[in-house]
């Protein structure tokens, strides 16, 4: 039985991304170019890279250092 896939634009915010995966629980997400076509499949772990700053993908440890209410603050 085929279901339908929840899928983002181009345009999408990587905020709306991450919300989207987080509240269904996908493993990805399917990106659409502007016509509505496939344009890319993004494993979470790649979508979740866009919110997450430079500095603390580059030094993992840091991630431990911000609450999460700062993390929410930072989200928004």
């Amino acid at each position: 039985m085929a279901e339908e896939y929840p899928v983002v634009g181009l345009g999408d915010d990587a905020l709306t991304a991450v919300e989207l995966l987080a509240s269904r629980r996908l493993p990805g997400l399917i990106v659409t170019g502007d016509d509505g076509a496939p344009y890319a499949v993004l494993p979470a772990s790649q979508v979740v890279k866009f919110l997450v700053p430079s500095y603390v993908q580059d030094d993992p440890a840091l991630a431990r250092v911000i609450e999460e209410s700062l993390a929410d603050q930072v989200a928004d």
